[in-house]
């Protein structure tokens, strides 16, 4: 998910490699170290994440991803995927319809695969294939700050599915 919180502080930073560097090397994998940029509040596209991970081996060091943190932001602004999602409010109800938004992620932009929209849904507690997301409440879901703790950190990387 996005996040509108950056990490600001190095050490949470620290902290929080260390958290995905689960064999407690000193290194992550190129996924792991995806996966860390983004619960530090980095959102990079497809295509940025792989001119960033282009920079570095298979395998980061803390240096390396220290030095990516302190570049900043990477990602669309919460305003640029606001505004994206009310471009497909055709009725300016302020919500979209569940099966369009599933529409929308699996064939638009970086898409997604039909297990990771489901699994997006029955987080957003959307089952079935009916039913309509208010924007903002989507929004709140999809930019909820970056976890402040570890144990906020184990909980949210649980719940998106990513082993820790």
């Amino acid at each position: 998910f996005f996040s509108t919180t950056i990490m600001a502080d190095e050490n949470a930073w620290r902290a929080c490699f260390n958290m995905f560097d689960y064999q407690k090397t000193g290194m992550l994998s190129q996924e792991d170290y995806l996966h860390c940029l983004r619960a530090c509040g980095q959102r990079p596209s497809q295509k940025e994440a792989d001119c960033i991970l282009s920079l570095v081996g298979a395998e980061v060091t803390m240096d390396e991803f220290i030095a990516q943190m302190q570049k900043g932001n990477v990602g669309p602004s919460e305003h640029d995927l606001l505004q994206a999602l009310q471009a497909f409010d055709h009725k300016d109800s302020g919500s979209l319809a569940r099966n369009e938004l599933y529409g929308l992620l699996t064939s638009m932009g970086e898409v997604l695969e039909p297990q990771e929209a489901n699994r997006l849904f029955e987080h957003l507690g959307l089952t079935g294939s009916e039913g309509e997301i208010e924007i903002r409440d989507l929004m709140a879901k999809l930019t909820q700050p970056a976890p402040k703790n570890f144990r906020d950190m184990e909980k949210t990387a649980a719940e998106l599915g990513i082993k820790m």
